[in-house]
């Protein structure tokens, strides 16, 4: 396969899916032998993790309507120019609109956008022009996500739009890892309003009518911890929802929960969902946006209701009683994301895009 030179450019200021997209994307294209360099926010969590895996990137700052500004154009069509990429891959609509134009006017062949948030996309004067005659395609984290793309306005030809999972690495597991006789519930996931981590406290207080031995084990942090705190405190939960803290490595906590419950009223793509599933962990999540596409209801996990959080608890308690069950639905989210949510595979798809796009 013919090697690239592939720029990555994300700037966000948190650290998330589409970094660790970027982050993955970039460290396995560079051991298949593509040249690549990621352009990141100066001293951003991206960054740092580049500079830790030896992946050239260079800082850079720009904001929202930066586009606006032709010196900062300039001067990142320079940039671009500088470090001669044939594919340049877009992550925030500020990079769209502010490096998409540098990389056309710096005559970059191939310019994608990797949308990875399942939201309709506005189409408002600037977007029509950007996805019509800048963009030379568009990666979907999930069909929900693409079907949503053109959903107000036909931006881009459905033709242009690939969807391409993200990818997860598996780590050496065992499942006798999780003897714990409590039931441990986990979420992870950064703490805002969209993951819905205010539910759990609900859903702690349901399962205690119910008299069931659990926990909740949240790992993340964000805006929302010092609320969920306070709100846990209140209803006297402290023993049975346990913050967990930003996590570097998730090995331990995935290795050591017997459920996984994903409350987000929106998902491009649950990463987190298919990474439980590779410690042999069942998920419950909503029955909305790219959910269905990760988690098989009844196999895999249960998809229920959006909001319902009694049939949540509902689905906990059988599990909880059910072992056997349990540990089938473990075994079979094992499976289905070993084979269908593969970093090679989601590497080789992309590879594969590139080499179609050029």
């Amino acid at each position: 396969m013919e090697k690239k030179t592939i720029c990555f450019i994300n700037t966000n200021k948190a650290w998330g899916g589409g970094e660790k997209w970027h982050l993955d994307m970039a460290t396995r294209l560079m051991q298949r032998g593509h040249q690549v360099n990621v352009l990141a926010r100066t001293g951003g969590p991206l960054e740092r993790k580049c500079k830790a895996a030896e992946i050239p990137v260079r800082g850079m700052n720009y904001g929202n309507l930066s586009f606006l500004n032709p010196l900062t154009v300039v001067r990142i069509t320079t940039l671009i120019k500088e470090l001669a990429p044939r594919v340049v891959i877009l992550n925030l609509p500020a990079d769209l609109k502010t490096a998409g134009l540098a990389a056309k006017r710096a005559g970059v062949p191939t310019i994608i956008y990797r949308r990875g948030t399942a939201l309709p996309v506005n189409p408002h004067l600037l977007n029509r022009y950007l996805f019509r005659k800048v963009l030379t395609g568009v990666i979907a984290n999930s069909k929900e996500t693409k079907k949503l793309i053109n959903h107000k306005a036909p931006l881009i030809p459905q033709e242009k739009i690939h969807v391409i999972y993200n990818g997860v690495t598996p780590h050496h597991y065992r499942p006798e890892e999780k003897k714990n006789n409590t039931l441990i519930i986990g979420n992870a996931g950064r703490m805002v309003r969209q993951k819905g981590q205010t539910l759990l406290t609900d859903l702690a207080l349901q399962l205690t009518a119910r008299d069931i031995d659990f926990q909740i084990h949240i790992a993340g942090d964000g805006p929302l911890l010092k609320e969920l705190t306070r709100a846990v405190k209140a209803q006297h939960l402290s023993e049975k929802v346990i913050f967990k803290g930003f996590q570097k490595d998730l090995h331990a906590f995935y290795s050591k929960i017997h459920l996984f419950v994903l409350p987000s009223y929106w998902e491009g793509f649950g990463y987190v969902m298919a990474e439980a599933m590779l410690y042999h962990t069942p998920v419950i999540a909503f029955n909305h946006s790219s959910n269905p596409e990760v988690v098989t209801d009844g196999e895999t996990g249960y998809l229920i209701p959006s909001g319902r959080i009694d049939i949540m608890a509902d689905k906990i308690a059988f599990l909880g009683k059910n072992r056997e069950k349990r540990l089938e639905m473990g075994r079979k989210a094992g499976h289905d994301a070993r084979t269908r949510f593969s970093m090679e595979w989601a590497t080789t798809q992309l590879e594969q895009l590139l080499t179609l796009s050029s």
